[in-house]
């Protein structure tokens, strides 16, 4: 939350919140910072964002997508 203070624009943090809200079973929470981030940045796209992200390993990435599944999120 802190981050998404400091950095209003981003949607990275908004992604790892709602997966976070996800894995807490915070359905409602996860789906608000889910469209958060569509405000943000309503072109945004999970696969290309697995493309483009860091993780040396997948796992990392595909726990944040297991968290926005619990969610019902993409």
């Amino acid at each position: 939350m802190e981050r998404i203070s400091r950095t209003p624009g981003t949607d990275s943090s908004r992604m790892m919140l709602a997966a976070c809200y996800g894995h807490l079973g915070r359905t409602e929470d996860a789906r608000t910072a889910w469209a958060e981030l569509l405000k943000v940045n309503p072109d945004f796209s999970l696969e290309q964002r697995a493309r483009v992200l860091p993780y040396k390993d997948p796992r990392d990435f595909a726990r944040i997508a297991e968290g926005l599944a619990k969610a019902g999120l993409p």
